[in-house]
């Protein structure tokens, strides 16, 4: 069986259709928030957990990943959504699921104070932000995370790699921290040495 998360403009009818020999389903609406909704609504299906959701910038990735582990450790659906505005779409669900909390992953700037307030009419918020991406990622890693003996380090300036290495971390029970390209960050390698 192959899963194919996303609509048409993510992955194709051709590219569905090379897969013919397996069993394909496909998770996917209109955008990429419709998509997350559908996602989460399975992990939902999945667990019994049901009163939380992460609530992530869905135009940038780090923050995302940084939460995946969350996600997983609690049996949290990521919901996504625009900066600035929230997608009517996300609202409704958020008050649908009758959630009584959304822990929201990043700063202002990912997340805006606007946002944060819409969201506040349905459920309790909680955010994790750090100074930058590396910081938020050290800070879901503290709160999810208590003195782990291994750490997963990923990119934190491109994404295809933190992507799949997100769950990979995840589902070992190992934090996922962002770093440079060339240069961990002062908060990661502060990170790394306290849980020696």
């Amino acid at each position: 069986k192959v899963i194919l998360i996303g609509g048409n403009a993510s992955i194709s009818e051709k590219v569905e259709k090379e897969l013919a020999n397996y069993t394909v389903e496909r998770i996917g609406g209109p955008d990429r928030y419709d998509t997350a909704i559908l996602v989460g609504n399975q992990v939902r299906n999945l667990t019994a957990s049901k009163t939380e959701a992460i609530l992530v910038d869905g135009t940038d990735f780090p923050d995302a990943i940084a939460m995946t582990s969350m996600g997983v450790e609690k049996n949290m659906p990521i919901l996504l959504t625009k900066p600035g505005q929230l997608p009517a779409s996300t609202a409704k669900t958020i008050e649908d699921w009758k959630l009584t909390k959304v822990t929201i992953g990043g700063g202002s700037k990912s997340v805006s104070e606007a946002v944060e307030k819409e969201v506040r009419k349905y459920a309790e918020v909680n955010r994790i932000a750090g100074a930058d991406r590396y910081e938020t990622s050290v800070l879901v890693a503290e709160q999810v995370y208590v003195k782990p003996k291994h750490v997963v380090i990923a990119s934190g300036e491109v994404f295809p790699d933190a992507i799949v290495g997100a769950p990979y971390a995840a589902k070992k029970g190992y934090p996922i921290v962002l770093s440079r390209s060339n240069n961990i960050s002062d908060v990661a390698m502060e990170y790394i040495l306290g849980n020696r």
